[in-house]
């Protein structure tokens, strides 16, 4: 534990946000620590660790309680920001954690609740008090009569924390590795290039607009651009990049590796867009993108990826001259960042407020893991799916989608792509919103050729709102666009949302067609295009995915019995239960199949030869997997095992070198032939 008497006399001499109080659980004493029923604590190696039995009740705490280097219990002024930070995880992904404050005179701040959800590994949480000074009577404290009841912040005597609240029977683990009042201890993710959180008033002389239809203001760590309805449908709010030290206008590089914008925000206007462009120091604007997102009335971070958009299309009001050929913007020499409230829409009245925003790099932690193959196409098939309104010539072959224009395409001439069977070309329908991403690969012929892509649903709405478009060059690149708040259709007309009847929503779980706008603004395309692959979820990459299954079908047809086991699909697991009784390489037979129809599968495995197959166990136990050829041979010689835990990992069963049958009995291999080739 740390107390830092110095920082707390900063604090209130200099009105800083300064950790006034530290303990990093590291000194053993455990007087000032409580665990209600169905609960136990224990301070060791610089963390405490709560555990819950699972006979807690819905609201059962256990507590924390300041005390100085003498081990006597203080009470703690938190007022100065308002703000508690603790390091913690969980040993259940998803448990919440709620803490309230308590004063010397036992209210607490009930009516706040502020909770977090804690993931498998340490993620600092900040519990902001900022206004939640006020205890609702429910119950257990000294707010017993005429509530509410004010807490008083400048007297903190008690941290209460509810794992689960309102549940009760928490049976798991939460280890906390500090806990600090006034700032963070540790440092979080950090932007390398440019963050601002607009704490400092001094920001706002690097925010402008020329329209009195705006105002900008800086108020609780936030930038606020209120309309008052009057401003016309281009007019900009623009931020400069600016050394956050000294205020001096500077550029970035926002090159490959930075070539993202994070950006949280809200707006008082439900169905706000917010469309960004970035500027240059030689006034070229990325109008090639025209990324926007849809804001909420609840904060949420959005990412906005420029990669391929760094083209100005020569619109004009830019240093590209209008009506020419587009201009590159230098994405080493990023210089502003240009807003539009409702591109294209007139008379915004209302707020936008940006807690944050940070090039390159998001400031949360993010815990989502790895998206999931939704759906992918290496385009190995014919060409039934794809079609045009325009003079395209469309073919697939070699692995690849080629568009072909000879100049004479309109503006906004599109390649429709529907979703379909693999097997049967029969067309489908996806879920998109696990992760909200549409990832291609792409390349043209003709240098600087713009495509635009948007995304269909079964009832005719197409996200014409975002406008999402990238930069081709003349090699393969992955592009990803990620339609997180843009399930919009703008209402321009030629979809089912027709003028005047927009903005339309999007209906993100039931996405039928993509459609590609080569050049789209001025049409004409002349040259070839190649599409590599698409997918949904995460990119399909050089390689092709030849079979997954997340067990969330309820196949049961392909899973075989064994005596010993029972083997059933539940939930998206495949649970293997043994009795015991099961002898020595007793095995089961699980049969690749079509996801969509169950018919049986062969799977080619030489192209990497690995198998990953996530699992776990109600205790350490190894794992054997072969491989059974068309003909009946397996991979039994040398055979491929792995442990499994008794936490969820990824196995990787690596086959290289093993296509060879022993011939010990069980598979066609006989004894007198063995070994056998697989």
């Amino acid at each position: 534990m740390k107390k830092n008497v110095l920082l707390l006399f900063l604090f209130f001499s200099f009105g800083i946000n300064a950790q006034i109080y530290l303990d990093e659980f590291d000194n053993g004493v455990e007087e000032f620590t409580t665990a209600g029923t169905g609960y136990t604590t224990v301070e060791d190696g610089g963390e405490w660790t709560i555990s819950g039995d699972g006979s807690g009740g819905a609201f059962e705490v256990f507590s924390y309680s300041p005390f100085n280097e003498n081990g006597e219990q203080i009470t703690l002024d938190i007022t100065g920001n308002n703000k508690v930070f603790v390091r913690a995880k969980a040993g259940n992904f998803g448990t919440s954690l709620r803490m309230d404050v308590k004063d010397a005179g036992g209210y607490a701040t009930t009516i706040a609740g502020i909770t977090k959800s804690l993931v498998n590994d340490y993620v600092v949480f900040e519990f902001d008090f900022t206004g939640q000074y006020s205890d609702g009577g429910f119950g257990g404290t000294a707010c017993t009569a005429n509530p509410p009841c004010p807490v008083d912040g400048t007297q903190i005597a008690t941290f209460d924390f509810y794992a689960n609240p309102g549940q009760g029977n928490f049976a798991g683990s939460i280890v906390i590795d500090f806990l600090s009042v006034g700032a963070d201890p540790g440092s979080g993710p950090m932007s390398s290039v440019h963050q601002n959180h607009f704490d400092d008033d001094s920001t706002i002389n690097l925010i402008g607009t020329s329209t009195p239809g705006y105002v900008n203001r800086l108020e609780d760590s936030q930038w606020k651009i209120i309309g008052d309805g009057t401003n016309g449908m281009w007019d900009p709010v623009t931020y400069q990049v600016h050394n956050t030290t000294t205020y001096e206008e500077s550029d970035v590089d926002m090159g490959p590796a930075n070539d993202k914008v994070f950006v949280r925000a809200r707006a008082s206007v439900s169905g706000t867009s917010l469309r960004i462009d970035l500027q240059d120091i030689n006034d070229m604007v990325t109008t090639a993108g025209s990324i926007t997102k849809v804001l909420t009335d609840e904060f949420q971070t959005f990412e906005y990826n420029y990669a391929g958009s760094y083209q100005d299309l020569a619109f004009g009001g830019t240093g590209c001259p209008m009506g020419g050929d587009p201009c590159d913007v230098d994405d080493s020499r990023i210089a502003n960042m240009i807003l539009f409230v409702n591109p294209g829409v007139e008379a915004f009245a209302g707020e936008v407020h940006i807690e944050y925003i940070s090039y390159g790099t998001a400031l949360e932690i993010d815990t989502s893991g790895p998206g999931t193959l939704v759906y992918g196409d290496h385009f190995s098939g014919d060409d039934l799916y794809i079609s045009t309104g325009g003079a395209y010539g469309l073919t697939v072959n070699e692995s690849n989608l080629s568009i072909v224009g000879d100049g004479s395409d309109v503006p906004f001439s599109s390649i429709s792509y529907v979703l379909h069977n693999d097997t049967t070309n029969a067309p489908i329908a996806i879920d998109m919103t696990g992760n909200n991403k549409l990832y291609f690969r792409a390349r043209s012929s003709t240098p600087n050729t713009l495509m635009r892509v948007d995304i269909l649903d079964t009832t005719g709405y197409v996200s014409s709102l975002p406008s999402f478009t990238r930069l081709l060059t003349d090699e393969y690149e992955d592009y990803e666009l990620d339609f997180t708040a843009s399930y919009i259709d703008g209402g321009y007309g030629g979809s089912a949302c027709e003028v005047g009847m927009g903005p339309c929503d999007v209906d993100g779980t039931a996405i039928s067609q993509i459609l590609f706008y080569p050049n789209p603004a001025d049409g004409m395309f002349s040259g070839t295009i190649d599409i590599d692959y698409v997918s949904f979820g995460v990119p399909l990459g050089e390689d092709i995915l030849p079979y997954q299954d997340h067990f969330d079908n309820n196949n049961r047809d392909a899973i075989s019995d064994a005596s010993g086991f029972t083997v059933e699909e539940s939930g998206s697991d495949m649970v293997i239960t043994g009795d015991g009784t099961a002898g020595a390489y007793t095995s089961f037979n699980y049969t690749m199949h079509n996801q969509a129809d169950g018919t049986a599968l062969i799977t080619n495995f030489t192209k990497n030869n690995k198998l990953y197959v996530k699992a776990k166990s109600s205790s350490p136990v190894p794992l054997r997997i072969d491989l059974k050829d068309q003909d009946g041979y397996a991979t039994t010689n040398p055979s491929v095992a792995r442990s499994i835990g008794t936490e969820f990992s990824i196995l990787e069963f690596d086959f290289t070198g093993t296509y060879m049958d022993g011939g010990f009995g069980g598979t066609a291999c006989d004894a007198a032939d063995a070994p056998c080739p697989v």
